[in-house]
């Protein structure tokens, strides 16, 4: 109660109840932007740079992985030397194998060679079989018999005593006798593209018909020349 002219006294320790100024929510800080579409594209573009890179990085590595292997520590046979130079034009300078055989009382030498190791893109793969017949009339004979099966092979002259040929692309062959052995050369193979490793052999090129050609006559001339 208040005297008339004076404002009533209150009790020590009295605080006045908060106004309604002090209950007001606390401002709010600047209305959030709603998020841009104009983001997605480059989320999008970012997405398609990391599988491009993945895929060019797997096409890289499997182009550059070696198609060939390192030359065996067997010598090579007699009957199968043959000159470094040749071997390198053929793209097969890394020795593999020569095991002898004996087949039907023929002796005989297989011999293998395939691309150097350090090659990623020409796969190439040389095979030579060099057969010792009892006579001339029997690697004769022989010789027939081959040429029998594979009507595609044609004469060709100055290689041996006689001796024929077949090449398509990618592979070449030629079967030849000088006396009473017989040989036999086959010579193939194609080269990687860089798509090779995502699309298969499908995508590879086959080695040209007239370069394997060439190459498996002047093989076959040379270990037909060196015949005793």
């Amino acid at each position: 109660m208040t005297t008339q002219g004076h404002p009533r006294r209150q009790p020590p320790g009295y605080r006045p109840p908060p106004s309604a100024a002090y209950h007001r929510p606390p401002a709010a800080g600047p209305p959030r932007r709603p998020r841009s579409r104009r983001s997605w594209p480059f989320v999008v573009l970012g997405l398609v740079l990391v599988a491009v890179l993945l895929v060019g990085g797997y096409l890289a590595l499997v182009y550059y992985r070696s198609v060939g292997a390192s030359p065996r520590a067997e010598p090579v046979p007699e009957e199968c030397e043959l000159p470094a130079e040749l071997l390198a034009e053929a793209g097969t300078p890394s020795w593999q194998s020569g095991p002898l055989r004996m087949r039907g009382g023929v002796e005989g030498v297989g011999c293998e060679w395939v691309a150097a190791a350090d090659e990623n893109v020409r796969k190439r793969r040389l095979l030579v079989t060099v057969d010792h017949y009892p006579s001339p009339d029997a690697a004769e004979e022989a010789l027939v018999e081959r040429t029998a099966k594979d009507e595609s092979l044609v004469e060709q002259d100055a290689v041996g005593d006689k001796a024929f040929v077949r090449a398509v692309d990618g592979a070449a062959v030629l079967v030849g006798r000088r006396g009473k052995t017989l040989v036999d050369v086959q010579l193939g193979g194609s080269d990687k593209t860089f798509l090779s490793g995502l699309l298969g052999e499908s995508e590879e090129v086959a080695a040209p018909a007239g370069r394997l050609r060439e190459l498996t006559i002047a093989i076959g001339r040379e270990l037909l020349d060196n015949v005793r």
